[in-house]
């Protein structure tokens, strides 16, 4: 039995594998723009390992399947980049990288209909994805009572708590509560499908155990994103589901009742467990009631979004561009203070959507409405496969509400995995080659070519974030007179290189070097020198920084010889 005939009768184990694989990686989170920028690099490498092996299925049966829906997913992508880079200001390297990365999103979206994802194989991935939001709510639980970080010193696992609400690996409070939504809706799914065979009352009731668990942690995130989902999530699942869950109503009350007892555990350990004495008070219902009272910064940022997006709305700002565009359009108003204290380091309004209407205009809009309407007149058609609708909804509504898909891309590729389950109509194409022939001409130079460059954009990638971490964790030494070790050749070699990570540097080493000027710190003025010197492209260096920074060494090293 050689490997694509095992994967073939096993492909459901290889997503277990990879989403195991991506929650046990976790890296320092630097944000982005919009899909472009993974946090999880681990899982970018490894959904190139499923197009590979799509790639090696398709050369082997000279066959692929082809969906209307990876024609839509084409067309939506190919217009958000081209009418993004119109105006874009972004150099040729990074909108390069860029475009690589959205042709990977649809090529892993291509790659899932050659390992077609029945329903059968759906159910078995959603009992994985109950496991994971078991595990990310144990890892939450040990960030919400570890505040003194001794679980993380111990095992070297980086991320942690903010202000005490637990993060999971996701580093940030509504990836983390979107997530455990969806795993609480796998959870309802399973406990009232009617299967004997996969679910037996035994399992359905250690189901239920394990959403207590769950859902405790889900309620100490705080999270309005979070709520808002879940309720989203449920709403359409009683809609979609509920002639299928009647039989077995009672376990649908009881997961109810769960929900309920927990949240109401879970304000009498936010009210009694003082978690973090730094940790800043503040109430899901508190948040709710700023949002009614128009003082949430959330709503100026969407209100500031819609009008700008009024100003330029066939051809957008272009990818990239805007947080100065937000900066210049408050140049002339009076932002509020909680806006003023962020503004100027915005990259994203917290909704997808009008995210990518302001970089590449109305046609982003026009071709969402459409991807939409065929998706869900396809879903209507298929029954059997409308139990995809109430799973997508919580991680539909988090992109409309915050930035799932720049921080998270477990949160993505789960995505385009509910995607390409709900997708009908997939067609079978066949084509008859010699295989010789296509070995040699195009196809395996093309896989080998396409593993090859991905497995070196990984390795540097991989360079860059250790290089990231360790500037982040680094001791200054202020008296320190010569560099030794990393230092001595300036930080940032690889990162400084990298089109993903390039402005976060260039921001980062004009914070420093700012930061620098006002303690008078030498060594770090030095530091930014050697940077601009060694590692940082000439477009990268801001001229009068560097000019100051000079200066003032030479005014050092005068004062030293006297």
């Amino acid at each position: 039995m050689n490997m694509l005939s095992a994967f073939k009768k096993k492909r459901y184990h290889y997503f277990i594998g990879l989403f195991l694989f991506s929650y046990l990686y976790s890296q320092p989170n630097m944000g982005g723009v919009g899909w472009l920028v993974p946090s999880n690099i681990a899982l970018w490498f490894s959904s190139t390992i499923v197009v590979v092996l799509a790639a090696f299925k398709v050369w082997q049966t000279q066959k692929i399947n082809y969906s209307l829906f990876n024609t839509l997913l084409g067309l939506l992508l190919l217009g958000i980049y081209g009418f993004g880079i119109i105006r874009s200001h972004l150099d040729y390297q990074e909108l390069l990288f860029y475009f690589l990365l959205l042709l990977n999103v649809w090529l892993f979206f291509l790659a899932l209909f050659q390992f077609l994802l029945t329903v059968k194989i759906f159910n078995k991935l959603l009992f994985f994805i109950v496991v994971l939001g078991v595990l990310q709510a144990a890892i939450g639980l040990i960030q919400y009572f570890d505040h003194q970080q001794i679980f993380y010193i111990l095992f070297g696992y980086e991320p942690f708590a903010i202000n005490g609400r637990p993060t999971g690996s996701f580093q940030q409070v509504n990836m983390m509560s979107s997530f455990l939504a969806v795993s609480l809706l796998a959870v309802l799914y399973l406990i009232t499908i009617k299967s004997k065979v996969l679910v037996t009352s035994k399992t359905r009731f250690f189901l239920l155990f394990l959403s207590m668990f769950i859902f405790t942690v889900f309620f100490l995130t705080e999270s309005r994103a979070g709520l808002v989902a879940l309720i989203g999530g449920l709403v359409t699942f009683l809609i979609v589901n509920f002639r299928v869950i009647k039989p077995r109503f009672g376990y649908f009350l009881v997961w109810l009742l769960i929900a309920g007892l927990t949240a109401l555990l879970t304000s009498l350990i936010l009210q009694y467990t003082v978690v973090d004495s730094t940790a800043v008070s503040s109430t899901v219902l508190s948040k709710f009631e700023r949002v009614a009272a128009g003082n949430d910064v959330r709503m100026d940022l969407y209100i500031s979004a819609i009008k700008l997006f009024m100003q330029s709305p066939f051809l957008g700002y272009g990818i990239g561009n805007y947080d100065p565009v937000m900066v210049q359009f408050y140049s002339h108003l009076t932002p509020s203070p909680e806006l003023k204290a962020i503004l100027g380091n915005i990259t994203h309004p917290h909704n997808e959507l009008l995210f990518w209407m302001l970089q590449s205009g109305v046609i982003t809009l026009i071709l969402v409405i459409a991807f939409i309407y065929f998706y869900i007149k396809g879903l209507f058609n298929n029954k059997r496969k409308i139990i995809a609708l109430f799973l997508l909804i919580p991680i539909v509504i988090h992109s409309q509400l915050s930035f799932p898909f720049i921080l998270s891309s477990l949160h993505l590729f789960l995505f385009l995995i509910l995607l390409a389950f709900g997708s009908t109509r997939v067609k079978s194409y066949s084509f008859h080659v010699d295989k010789s022939k296509v070995i040699k001409i195009s196809l395996l130079p093309i896989i080998i070519g396409y593993f090859s460059l991905t497995s070196l954009l990984a390795y540097s990638m991989f360079n860059s974030i250790e290089e990231i971490y360790y500037y982040q964790k680094r001791l200054f030494l202020h008296k320190q007179s010569e560099y030794a070790g990393k230092e001595s050749n300036g930080y940032f070699y690889f990162a400084s290189k990298n089109p993903l990570t390039r402005p976060f540097i260039r921001q980062e080493m004009n914070r420093m070097f700012d930061k620098a000027i006002e303690q008078g710190n030498k060594y770090d003025i030095n530091q930014y020198v050697l940077w601009s010197e060694k590692n940082a492209y000439s477009e990268d260096v801001d001229k009068e920084r560097l000019l100051k920074a000079l200066t003032l060494g030479k005014l050092n090293n005068n004062a030293a010889n006297k």
